[in-house]
């Protein structure tokens, strides 16, 4: 059987690097809670994220300030309207990086994931007619399976090239995370919208020997989790939610499970592999492309691992 390839990627950020402002934010909100405030502050700074990128210009009279207005946030309406408008514009602006040089009549396959917006006809219509695809190509979306949606765009990809050899799969991932921000002196939902940023990641699959191969796709559940982390479609956006304690039933589980999310321990000197010496989970550090351009994943009760390993 065939073997698939992750040929190439391609990131796209919006202009505005919004951390700071997002500090400051959150700073606001906790300022009369002199605790909550303190753990907000120690957990920025051990977080690792330095940089975050946003549809919305932060300073001064910019979009952010106009949009988020003190004591009359948007309702979800008002926060669609804005995905319609920009996730079109970044998804194919990732693809017309991705794609620079490419045949495009040769992609055969679109698959678009995304956990922030929705409206039809969607994003993958729109990159069909602004990037060139063919008209017939066969297009999946994947929808409000948060973080590692990726890994299963990528795992549907694999079994598409598997299946048909002759097969070159545009993977698209895409989310808005700034979209959502409320107003809440909620530390657990702050927290939240700390690790979230705006951003597109883009791949291309096939079966030519070139750039990381994809092995093998592991999953499990693990029980008793699924209010640990919540993602709700509400009346002023989409509700997110990471519960403090959320790492520890993983950490519980994975040394038991650790041996079959891995079919090879092999190690790769030629730094070209994506984490060729381990599966590719990340349960509570890395998230997304929104921030850093990688295809992490990460689930309120389940673990996605992808085991890839450099082309010959």
């Amino acid at each position: 059987m065939p073997e698939a390839f992750i040929n190439r990627i391609a990131t796209a950020l919006p202009p505005h690097d919004v951390h700071e402002g997002f500090l400051d934010f959150g700073r606001r909100m906790l300022k009369s809670e002199s605790r909550r405030l303190a753990l907000f502050n120690r957990m920025a700074e051990r977080s690792g994220i330095s940089h975050r990128y946003s549809i919305f210009e932060p300073e001064g009279e910019g979009d952010a300030a106009h949009f988020y207005r003190p004591g009359a946030f948007p309702g979800t309406g008002a926060r669609m309207k804005l995905f319609e408008s920009f996730a079109p514009r970044l998804a194919c602006e990732a693809a017309e990086r991705l794609l620079a040089g490419e045949d495009r009549s040769r992609i055969t396959h679109l698959i678009v994931t995304c956990c922030t917006g929705f409206f039809a006809p969607g994003i993958d219509l729109q990159l069909i007619e602004r990037c060139g695809l063919k008209p017939d190509i066969e297009r999946t979306f994947v929808g409000f399976m948060g973080c590692y949606a990726a890994i299963n765009g990528l795992k549907l990809a694999r079994h598409i090239v598997r299946s048909e050899p002759g097969a070159r799969v545009l993977a698209m991932n895409l989310e808005l995370c700034t979209l959502h921000l409320h107003e809440t002196t909620d530390l657990e939902e702050i927290l939240s919208f700390l690790l979230f940023g705006d951003g597109c990641a883009a791949a291309l699959i096939s079966a030519d020997p070139v750039g990381a191969r994809m092995d093998s796709f592991k999953a499990a559940l693990v029980p008793d989790t699924a209010e640990l982390i919540r993602w709700n479609i509400r009346e002023q956006g989409f509700d997110m939610c990471c519960q403090a304690g959320y790492p520890a039933p993983y950490a519980a589980v994975l040394p038991g499970r650790a041996p079959s999310f891995s079919t090879s321990r092999r190690r790769s000197s030629c730094g070209r592999c994506i984490r060729a010496d381990a599966p590719y989970w990340m349960p509570w550090k890395r998230h997304w492309s929104c921030h850093r351009p990688r295809w992490p994943c990460r689930a309120a009760y389940s673990m996605i691992s992808a085991t890839c390993h450099p082309a010959p």
